[in-house]
């Protein structure tokens, strides 16, 4: 067998292998044997027909595709040793002539990954103190979830509960589709309408009319009303007063079912708020570390890690679509028929997600980042405890072999770690 090696851009490699028929010898004889072993061969046993039986049974031609379908994965095994080639990737592999048997690989190494300003990725640590007014605001829905009603005598405020009729008109008068409702119930103030509406409500009475015209936002989420001047109708027909409980240890009791002190509700507020602070700002600056790392890296990625990337995109869609019992098949009809290609839409995303891998990997090395065998011994027992219990005989088997679900939690620790280097605790 000869081979040729080709460098290739973006860390990409050809290996051309022409193969000689004394190397197929042994293939031959595995062909044979495999084919017998899954067509019935008048005369022999599964698996102990001659080679020539074999193929006057199933042709030359189908006897050839096996001979390379079993010589492939080992020619190539051998060609890579030759050249000293580490792949990250599977191969692509095309067969350019069966009889001589050519084919190529095209292989995948591992890039170079430089990162310019580490430590400028390093984030200042942030304020996830609570206010006074964060716990206000809380305690003021606690006291509207609780509140109750009667029939409203005045004028309408806001926070009032109200059910409303309206139609809307453009400027020539006529009556305009979707800006009608007969009954719509809304509290005032909430900001469930088209910004200036509700405050337009403010005064009114039961069962008085009212006309006020209404600008449209130039981003309202319908295209043919931004910006649009429409002149609204309102009546309303009914009004409600909210009537808000007193913040005392009678209301802590039925919030927290148990007797409590208001100071300890108070406290219990800020601690959850807190918390929520920490875990929303966490999210937030793990997203813009990621982003600032893919700024910050000089990575060329090989295209056969995004390819893979994209497969595995176009499955995850397939999946998804398919739970939702839609037929993946007319979907990519139907993208197709508005010139989309989901492929190509998923280029970017998957050349983001390839390259925060390969710089994820070059930091752990470059940053020392390791997790020591306590940590993986704490973190397992966790992740077995919190296992279904139907689950746990397979996570601690893949545990205690270290494989699987062991490498994906030494994954997610080191990660941790990582990130805690540049964004803190």
């Amino acid at each position: 067998m000869k081979t040729t090696l080709t460098q290739q851009e973006h860390n990409q490699h050809l290996i051309t292998l022409n193969v000689e028929e004394a190397d197929l010898a042994e293939y031959k004889d595995k062909a044979a044997k495999a084919l017998s072993h899954h067509v019935n061969i008048p005369g022999f046993r599964p698996g102990s027909a001659p080679t020539f039986a074999v193929i006057s049974h199933v042709g030359a031609e189908a006897f050839r595709q096996e001979v390379i379908d079993q010589a492939l994965p080992h020619l190539y095994y051998k060609a890579i040793m030759e050249h000293k080639i580490d792949p990250i990737a599977a191969p692509r592999i095309s067969i350019k002539s069966k009889e001589p048997l050519v084919f190529e690989a095209i292989i995948a190494t591992m890039p170079i990954v430089k990162m310019k300003d580490l430590e400028k990725l390093k984030h200042e640590p942030v304020d996830t103190s609570v206010t006074d007014k964060e716990v206000d605001d809380v305690i003021k829905e606690m006291l509207k979830m609780h509140a109750t009603f009667k029939p409203l005598e005045g004028a309408v405020e806001k926070g009032d509960k109200l059910e409303i009729a309206f139609k809307g008109f453009d400027e020539g008068g006529v009556e305009l589709e979707n800006t009608v409702s007969k009954n719509h119930p809304l509290f005032v103030g909430e900001g469930q309408l088209i910004p200036g509406f509700e405050d337009n409500l403010i005064g009114m009475k039961v069962g008085e009319k009212k006309k006020f015209p209404i600008t449209f936002p130039k981003d309202y989420g319908h295209k043919p009303f931004q910006n649009k001047n429409v002149s609204f109708e309102v009546e309303v027909l009914k009004g409600d007063k909210p009537v808000f409980p007193e913040f005392d240890e009678v209301l802590v009791e039925k919030l927290l079912g148990k007797k409590d002190t208001k100071e300890n509700l108070i406290k219990i507020i800020k601690e959850d708020l807190a918390l929520r602070k920490k875990q929303e700002m966490r999210k937030q600056r793990e997203g813009s570390l990621m982003d600032k790392m893919i700024e910050n890296a000089d990575v060329d990625v090989p295209p056969i890690l995004i390819d893979e990337e994209v497969d595995y995109m176009m499955e995850e869609l397939k999946e998804r679509f398919e739970k939702q019992g839609g037929s993946f098949e007319k979907l990519m009809e139907s993208l197709a028929k508005k010139g989309k290609d989901q492929r190509k839409e998923y280029v970017a995303e998957a050349t983001n997600r390839v390259k925060i891998r390969l710089i994820l990997n070059h930091l752990f090395v470059e940053l020392k980042i390791e997790v020591s065998d306590d940590d993986m011994i704490k973190a397992g027992e966790t992740l077995l405890n919190q296992a279904p219990v139907a689950e746990r005989e397979k996570v601690k088997d893949q545990l205690d072999q270290k494989k699987g679900i062991y490498l994906r939690l030494k994954n997610n620790l080191m990660l941790e770690k990582l990130i805690n280097h540049f964004i803190g605790e």
